[in-house]
């Protein structure tokens, strides 16, 4: 029973480590194409010539520094001044300065959100492994101890498994908030 102990113990540090490593690599890869994302669609929507230079600017600043939230609402407050503007000048029609206003603010929205979601989730994902690898190693020198006593030694198993589960669990998790697409629910 002792080697079992010692060799799941190892390969558990071992598997989650390597496994939190590769989803870690996936992950950054999600992040480059959210920030893609925010600094195209945010980039075009500050650009529009019907904000005010003061509107402009400070929509400017807030993607230069990456703060995408600051952004929505400065651009919220553009949209909202510019409407005030159309309808005292009694223009008619839809009040927004271009056709795909709403889908570009929406999608500036959600790629806050997935990136917001994915980074806790990936935290979340770093504290479990964290966990998982710690236990591992700390049970590797007393499986010599505890392999005297069968019924320790499964119960000690059976925490290994359920550690590594709880890995599992995490990333399927962070996987599935990762890859959620554009309109897709939370």
């Amino acid at each position: 029973m002792e080697n079992t102990l010692f060799y799941t113990f190892t390969t558990i540090a071992q598997s989650v480590a390597a496994a939190f490593g590769l989803l870690a690599a996936f992950v950054l890869f999600r992040f480059q194409y959210l920030d893609r994302v925010l600094f195209e669609r945010s980039g075009y929507l500050a650009g529009l010539g019907c904000w005010s230079q003061d509107q402009q600017k400070n929509m400017r600043v807030a993607i230069s520094k990456g703060n995408y939230r600051a952004f929505v609402d400065a651009a919220e407050r553009a949209l909202s001044l510019w409407r005030e503007h159309m309808v005292s000048q009694n223009v008619s029609g839809e009040a927004v300065p271009c056709n795909d206003w709403h889908e570009r603010i929406t999608t500036v929205n959600w790629a806050i959100e997935v990136g917001t979601r994915t980074r806790r989730r990936l935290w979340t994902s770093l504290w479990v492994t964290a966990v998982t690898v710690i236990g591992s190693v700390v049970a590797i020198p007393v499986s010599h101890v505890v392999a005297a006593c069968p019924c320790e030694a499964w119960a000690l198993l059976w925490v290994g498994v359920a550690m590594v589960t709880g890995c599992i669990g995490t990333y399927m998790y962070l996987i599935a908030g990762t890859l959620k697409q554009e309109g897709e629910e939370s």
